[in-house]
């Protein structure tokens, strides 16, 4: 088994973030930043030492949303895999997250196995 997978959070809803943490510690990856908002997201990772090699991505976020934190990711971190993580399930916003950089799209609220399957796509 090679490195362990480096992942963030960004997801307003901070009782969610914590139940992701545990999933994703349970599936033996790394969670090493989390945000509340897309602005957060960006100064953790200006900030933190370690660059995560995926961010899991909520839509629906104040501040900054989801289109425009992942806009700007790709922008600076071309080869960050990103994870749109959203209860948003219309077409349109699913394609407009994919035009703006995400690399996939997975709904809100899915099974574990669904969660690690598309993460492991990354790996």
């Amino acid at each position: 088994m090679g490195e362990i997978m480096t992942i963030g959070i960004v997801d307003d809803n901070s009782i969610y973030r914590k139940l992701l943490i545990k999933i994703l510690q349970l599936g033996g990856f790394s969670v090493i930043f989390q945000a509340e908002d897309g602005i957060d997201c960006l100064s953790k990772m200006e900030s933190n030492p370690l660059m995560p090699c995926l961010v899991l991505m909520d839509i629906e976020m104040p501040v900054m949303d989801g289109f425009e934190t992942t806009r700007q990711l790709k922008i600076r971190w071309p080869h960050l895999k990103i994870i749109a993580h959203s209860s948003i399930d219309d077409i349109e916003a699913i394609e407009r997250i994919m035009q703006c950089g995400a690399d996939t799209f997975l709904p809100k609220p899915c099974s574990i196995n669904q969660m690690m399957a598309a993460i492991k796509e990354f790996q």
